[in-house]
């Protein structure tokens, strides 16, 4: 696939977003989550695409910091790893590797958040 095949960000997500999710609800708390994570992203001038493990970990912090419940942030985590597979799968991330690979997962799992 080369560079002009691939979708964007956005068009990689429609299919995983309307399958995995039938409610409403449930595509807007996703939808705002990915918001939440590519703002935060954009104020660092990260490109999102490029973000890290090291990033998420960031994020995941100061979702906790803020007050968020580790059930929100669960969900974040849950709603990250799941985007990025499916940008590394269309050719826009390497595949299959996603910034929530490794530690974080296992961090997560250990602190309940998953």
């Amino acid at each position: 696939m080369g560079i002009a095949d691939r979708p964007s960000a956005g068009e990689a997500l429609i299919p995983w977003i309307c399958e995995r999710l039938v409610s409403a609800e449930s595509r807007r708390a996703y939808l705002g989550d990915l918001a939440g994570f590519v703002a935060a992203m954009k104020k660092q001038d990260v490109e999102p695409l490029r973000a890290t493990g090291d990033h998420v970990r960031v994020y995941r912090a100061a979702l906790l910091a803020a007050g968020e419940s580790t059930a929100t942030v669960g969900r974040v985590l849950s709603v990250l790893r799941g985007a990025y597979l499916q940008f590394g799968k269309r050719g826009l991330r390497g595949y299959p590797k996603t910034p929530l690979a490794g530690p974080l997962s296992t961090l997560a799992h250990r602190k309940g958040v998953h």
